[in-house]
């Protein structure tokens, strides 16, 4: 054979290929980040759990609270005596973590803190932050930001399961100001329509969508609530705080990056309602009112009379 006519081939490349890091549980991507209708913290564990096909409960009692016992433990500790610490703790409180009351699982609180933290170091992401009001915790005061009880939108629940959608609680729904849904002009409901019972904010062994209590599917075709004249006046209000809260979760990327230290420095902080309440009195919009509530637009200091008494 001539030597012209022997074809050449490329050179393998013998080297082994870098791996990316392996998460311990799914890298799921969380839902609406940066949108009016980002999903809830709660919402997330459900996908997660759901992905992983186990029970919530199961997920946070077999993953997460392990996680969370032996990283609470003291660094000088080894790792085994953190082990053995941790199972301890879990023996004689099998049921920690497993609270499903808004105070545990949505406060802006040190706990809630934790609980992203084992989070993402499980799931290997580092935006589950915005799934909670955390990042807005330098600024308002979140104690009462919370209804005490889930809300939720049937005819929302409906549209995703009539178009094959993946169901995700907003953030929005679980937020004191927000008794209405925008989208479908009606208001939030509180109660099963079939057993009269209430959800829990964290359904440990059911679905999302379905009630916790009797299993019955929660969404429904419903018609936009018809308001009286004499609550017009309520209905702006009501709808005007829904989309206002909304602007405020899809800002919040924007504010992890922007946020300065002027916002920490204020004594007294104010209460989320409270803020938009006087925005929606002084005509202005939310992110309006974050400017000045900052004290500073486009680098200009301002004083306009009415937020110095906003408690």
């Amino acid at each position: 054979m001539v030597v012209e006519d022997v074809p050449l081939y490329s050179a393998w490349n013998l080297e082994t290929p870098k791996l990316p890091k392996r998460s311990h549980l799914y890298s799921l991507q969380p839902g609406g980040l940066g949108t009016a209708r980002v999903e809830s913290l709660t919402s997330y564990l459900s996908r997660l759990a759901e992905a992983h096909q186990i029970a919530v409960g199961s997920l946070i009692r077999y993953e997460i609270t392990p996680w969370f016992l032996i990283y609470s433990q003291s660094p000088r500790l080894s790792r085994a005596d953190a082990w053995q610490v941790s199972w301890a703790i879990w023996q004689r409180n099998p049921k920690l973590l497993q609270e499903t009351t808004a105070t545990a699982w949505l406060s802006a609180s040190q706990p809630v803190k934790r609980i992203v933290h084992a989070l993402e170091t499980l799931t290997l992401r580092q935006d589950l932050a915005g799934l909670t009001l955390l990042p807005w915790s330098p600024l308002f005061s979140l104690t009462h930001a919370f209804h005490t009880e889930p809300f939720w939108c049937p005819m929302c629940y409906q549209e995703w399961r009539e178009s094959g959608a993946i169901h995700r609680e907003p953030l929005m729904w679980s937020l004191e100001g927000v008794n209405v849904c925008a989208q479908h002009h009606c208001y939030l409901q509180l109660w099963c329509l079939y057993c009269r019972q209430p959800q829990p904010f964290l359904r440990l062994n059911t679905r999302m969508g379905y009630c916790s209590n009797c299993g019955a599917w929660l969404g429904r075709s419903v018609e936009p609530t018809v308001f009286r004249t004499e609550d017009l006046q309520k209905k702006r209000w009501l709808f005007w705080c829904a989309d206002a809260i909304g602007e405020l979760l899809a800002f919040t990327p924007s504010l992890q990056l922007t946020r300065s230290d002027q916002f920490s420095r204020r004594r007294r902080k104010p209460q989320l309602t409270a803020f938009l309440k006087r925005c929606y009195k002084l005509g202005i919009s939310c992110i309006e009112g974050l400017n000045l509530l900052s004290g500073s637009v486009d680098g200009v200091q301002l004083c306009l009379p009415g937020f110095e008494s906003i408690r």
